[in-house]
């Protein structure tokens, strides 16, 4: 009777625990389902996404193209212009009134072609197609040649530009023409967001391991919400030019890429109401 009793209770103890074991098979069923069907919307949202960056990928490439074509194609008419513009200049029966006409159409041609060229340029950056090579030259040299070309337009805002350089000349092989890029655009920067009567500082710089080029201007300064978005293409800060110059926001982006062509880096320090300084860091 014992026995049949025990075999009786170990009969109900099997049930019992091949209901739960049932139990535990269906909910573990279930959540692999679950996770069966998260795993394929996952694989479906991956799948749109990789299709969603194909067509980003292609529209960025037709947007460059066209950019590349407009911008190209307008070189051309745009140089042609310029050089109308100086033969009416020199016809030298221009009165007072006439003579600052055909300078202010020269000076929107010029900004015109800045643009065109800024675009140019940074497009066969970005897609590796500039023939720059590297040679050897004197940086000091190659810096007092960019800065005089920005001599002119300082002066009109009775902006004067000092000079902060290394005494020996610094014989550097790098990429010039990137270089003179690169320090162009700070400078004529600078000037641009400089109030009239400051002062603009190029500066060169050695240390044992690297060089470092700078401009450092009296300007506003640069918020913390435009230093977000600086080196961004068509980024128009809160700061406005000084001097009703044009600004497509192409010129700290092209310093950027250049920058990392060389290998270098950009570093800026700047405080509102006090100005900015911009620096170029090049390893040696």
């Amino acid at each position: 009777m014992a026995f049949l009793l025990l075999l009786l209770v170990g009969m109900v103890g099997l049930i019992r625990i091949n209901r739960v074991r049932k139990n535990a098979n269906k909910v573990l069923e279930e959540k692999n389902k679950l996770i069966s069907e998260q795993q394929m919307d996952i694989l479906n949202q991956n799948r749109e996404l990789e299709a969603n960056n194909r067509r980003l990928e292609d529209l960025n490439r037709e947007k460059d193209g066209l950019i590349n074509v407009v911008a190209h194609d307008l070189k051309a008419p745009l140089n042609k212009t310029l050089g109308l513009i100086e033969l009416v200049g020199l016809t030298g029966n221009l009165n007072a009134d006439q003579v600052q006409f055909v300078e202010m159409v020269k000076q929107v041609n010029e900004n015109a072609a800045r643009l065109v060229r800024d675009l140019l340029d940074l497009n066969a950056a970005e897609l590796g197609e500039d023939p720059a090579v590297k040679s050897k030259f004197d940086l000091k040299n190659m810096m007092q040649e960019t800065i005089r070309t920005h001599i002119g337009s300082a002066a009109q805002k009775n902006i004067t530009i000092t000079e902060n350089m290394l005494e020996d000349e610094i014989i550097l092989e790098s990429r010039k023409d990137y270089l003179i890029r690169i320090l162009d655009n700070l400078i004529s920067n600078a000037i641009k967001f400089s109030n009239p009567g400051t002062e603009v500082t190029v500066g060169l710089a050695q240390n044992l391991n690297f060089l470092e080029i700078w401009v450092q201007d009296q300007g506003p300064g640069i918020s913390a919400q435009d230093q977000k978005k600086l080196f961004g293409k068509f980024q128009k800060l809160t700061a406005r030019p000084t001097g009703g110059e044009s600004s497509s926001g192409l010129g700290l982006a092209i310093v950027k890429t250049l920058a990392d062509k060389l290998d270098g880096e950009i570093r800026y320090k700047t405080k509102l109401g006090q100005g900015s300084r911009f620096s170029l860091i090049l390893k040696i």
